[in-house]
């Protein structure tokens, strides 16, 4: 926890005063060992909330047959998500000024919390969530996990933020008519959506 603390502090300072955040060694190994224990200890508490393996959270076809269940729950689930402020708010100044830092994490477990973020998304917007996917992107896991941030960032298609990353990689968010009809519910996605389609029509 001291280790998280220090580096959220310094992320802070980097980020308010442009001076750069410097640790050694020693001090990010620290880190990294103390934020698998707390992603470690999340991801026993999602599993056993959802009532579900944590292996389960990784699987597509598992993932979209929970969804609707998982959805149900969001209000809780964001609750159990949310008791660790400073934790989180380190995390996301790590995936923002340095998210090669992050994938030397437990990728496994980074990637259910950040999917249990995205399911809470509809009701509970993360600002700096689409970083998150950065950092998962950026990893070895990326071919083994993606493929559930594409088939369900349709969820948080509201917010501006996890529609440009729709966007950016639309090719490989395989949406069906149901999950397109949520998306283009408003208005502003509906004309961004026809003109970002012509652009990669045009483009390609």
């Amino acid at each position: 926890m001291s280790e998280i603390k220090k580096f959220y502090g310094g992320f802070v300072v980097e980020h308010v005063s442009g001076q750069i955040f410097r640790f050694n060694i020693d001090e990010e190994t620290r880190f990294i060992q103390d934020t698998n224990l707390y992603l470690k200890k999340c991801c026993a508490d999602i599993a056993a909330f959802l009532n579900l393996e944590v292996g389960d959270l990784l699987i597509t076809d598992e993932l979209v047959r929970q969804k609707d269940y998982i959805l149900s729950r969001q209000e809780d689930l964001f609750a159990l998500l949310n008791k660790n402020q400073l934790e989180l708010d380190c995390l996301l100044k790590v995936a923002r000024l340095r998210p090669m830092l992050l994938v030397k994490l437990n990728m496994n477990c980074f990637s259910v919390w950040t999917m249990a973020w995205l399911f809470v998304q509809p009701s509970y917007p993360l600002s700096g969530i689409t970083d998150l996917f950065k950092v998962i992107e950026m990893s070895l896991m990326r071919h083994d996990v993606m493929e559930n941030f594409y088939q369900l960032a349709y969820l948080g298609a509201e917010r501006s933020e996890i529609l440009g990353w729709i966007y950016a990689n639309w090719k490989d968010c395989h949406m069906n008519r149901r999950e397109v009809q949520i998306f283009l519910k408003k208005k502003q996605n509906k004309e961004t959506f026809f003109s970002q389609l012509k652009r990669i029509m045009f483009n390609h």
